[in-house]
């Protein structure tokens, strides 16, 4: 089982959601750096907004993968003639940050004596 993703995947996810491929085709080189463009940026804002960190684009959690590409979408959904969609963003950073955030562990913490 994959657990981790790509950039170049993320990306190719991104314009499969943005239907700028069509299936079984491989996108235009001009089309990829255009939504590789938006890659550095997008994480940057979910770092800066604490909804979660990618430190490593070669390997992006599979859970965190769908989430991050319909966002990337929503993102370059513009130079593609698309509307950008604030519903669409609040509803994936939502997602992500259900994904990333923590739940109690009811462990008992070990006391630090100074």
């Amino acid at each position: 089982m994959v657990t981790t993703k790509t950039r170049i995947e993320l990306v190719n996810a991104a314009m499969g959601k943005l239907m700028v491929v069509a299936s079984g085709q491989s996108p235009a080189a001009e089309d990829q750096q255009t939504v590789d463009g938006h890659v550095d940026a997008l994480f940057e804002q979910l770092r800066d907004d604490e909804i979660c960190d990618v430190t490593d684009d070669a390997a992006i959690p599979a859970a965190w993968f769908d989430a991050l590409a319909s966002l990337l979408a929503n993102v370059s959904a513009v130079d593609f003639g698309i509307a950008y969609s604030a519903d669409v963003k609040t509803y994936w950073e939502g997602r992500l940050k259900r994904l990333t955030g923590t739940r109690p562990t009811y462990q008992r913490l070990a006391p630090e004596y100074f």
